[in-house]
């Protein structure tokens, strides 16, 4: 199993990502304070990235070496190497509001040093609101998704992450799939004006979502 981090480029063993070896009592304490000194998180993304590199399988190689490549990347990133004629796609896609708040708390706690396909440019001042409508951001989803749900075997929602999970293998029953958050706030509740500014902007993953939960609901139904 190969996890592509966008960060760095690479295609390696997920073995490597820090919270597969990492206690959640310990992923704590480093969430604590990484936010704090910038020199731990900055030690620990060097050592990650080491540790990376030198197992790092070559994207024209994934097809003969990764039974299931895991991470958050566009689909266009494995197309080339992985076309969908002849592997399984699979996709968890998010509330887009609930998502960009999410992608902003992690922004902030981290002063911008995130390893996401796009990194708008760090400003301690810069509001939710305003962070959620940069142009670079637009349909953000979409972006890595696609608009064409067919090519997925499976398509899910965060809000039902654990029937994904059984459904496509991951785990063997409900409750074995926990969900750690450790630098997301509770969400405050926004203006009427912004929140239809915000569905006019990312309308393209608002669309997506329906279309996801539409999916994820025809697919409970049938078992």
């Amino acid at each position: 199993m190969l996890w592509y981090s966008v960060r760095d480029g690479m295609f390696a063993p997920f073995n490597i990502k820090t919270a597969n070896y990492t206690k959640h009592w310990q992923l704590k304490i480093y969430a604590f304070l990484s936010a704090r000194l910038w020199v731990v998180r900055h030690c620990m993304l060097w050592v990650r990235a080491y540790r990376r590199k030198r197992q790092a399988v070559r994207p024209e190689d994934l097809s003969q070496k990764a039974a299931l490549i895991i991470g958050h990347f566009a689909v266009a990133e494995v197309m080339p190497y992985l076309p969908p004629r002849d592997h399984s796609y699979r996709t968890v896609v998010r509330d887009p509001l609930d998502r960009m708040w999410s992608h902003y708390c992690h922004w902030r706690a981290h002063k911008g040093d995130v390893g996401y396909r796009v990194v708008p440019a760090y400003r301690a001042d810069m509001s939710f609101e305003e962070f959620a409508l940069l142009p670079e951001l637009r349909d953000y989803q979409t972006q890595a998704v696609g608009s064409d749900l067919e090519i997925y075997e499976y398509i899910g929602t965060t809000d039902t992450l654990e029937q994904f999970a059984v459904r496509t293998g991951l785990v063997e029953s409900m409750g074995a799939t926990p969900k750690v958050n450790h630098f997301s706030k509770p969400m405050p509740n926004f203006s009427d004006t912004f929140q239809n500014n915000f569905k006019q902007m990312h309308a393209r993953d608002h669309v997506l979502y329906t279309a996801a939960c539409a999916r994820t609901e025809n697919c409970c139904d049938s078992t």
